[in-house]
């Protein structure tokens, strides 16, 4: 099992996550009037899972998922409303 260097997944484990984030997040981003998800988002769904807190880990994650072909940046942003970040831009993705 090849472990990725940069956190506690094998790649296979970390694709699977991955994967079903963004599924995930696709339901969401639909289900909402305004269909924009953003990194807020992937971290609820981390926190849910009990993902690391490991700022590196996460932000692996964020990459992996908030990107094109099946997110699209909308050129927005928007305050994040985590108690770590509160107060920062983050981007608004839409599917």
């Amino acid at each position: 099992m090849a472990t990725n260097s940069r956190s506690k997944y094998s790649n296979e484990q970390f694709e699977q996550m991955v994967t079903r984030m963004r599924s995930w997040l696709t339901g969401l981003a639909r289900r909402r009037s305004s269909r924009v998800v953003t990194a807020d988002d992937v971290h609820s769904y981390l926190d849910r899972q009990g993902v690391s807190t490991s700022a590196q880990t996460r932000l692996r994650f964020i990459n992996s998922v908030l990107r094109e072909p099946t997110f699209y940046s909308t050129g927005m942003t928007t305050t994040s409303t985590r108690p770590v970040a509160k107060g920062r831009a983050i981007t608004e993705w839409t599917v």
